[in-house]
């Protein structure tokens, strides 16, 4: 989601599909995000990563993006607990 005043854009989602894990689609899939998003001219990307998501959250890391914050969030009356990550592109 491009925020054209910051020179931010936040990355909304990004999953793979159970069948296809540990094939490194994931870190494709965002290496191909970073890019798109320098060639765009934003200079930083965010996202949130739910804090029970350990292999996301390798990715995040591995791929340069930093912990800003913990939030929470509360759908259909649950509450769950994510981490805001940043990095420059």
């Amino acid at each position: 989601i491009p925020d054209h005043e910051s020179d931010s854009y936040h990355l909304a989602a990004l999953a793979v599909s159970d069948f296809y894990t540990h094939q490194k689609i994931g870190s494709v899939l965002l290496s191909w995000s970073l890019c798109e998003a320098k060639s765009q001219g934003y200079r930083r990307v965010s996202l949130f990563c739910r804090t029970d998501n350990k292999a996301g959250l390798a990715l995040y890391q591995n791929q340069g993006f930093e912990i800003l914050h913990e939030t929470d969030d509360v759908t259909n009356g649950m509450v769950s607990t994510s981490y805001f990550l940043a990095r420059s592109v």
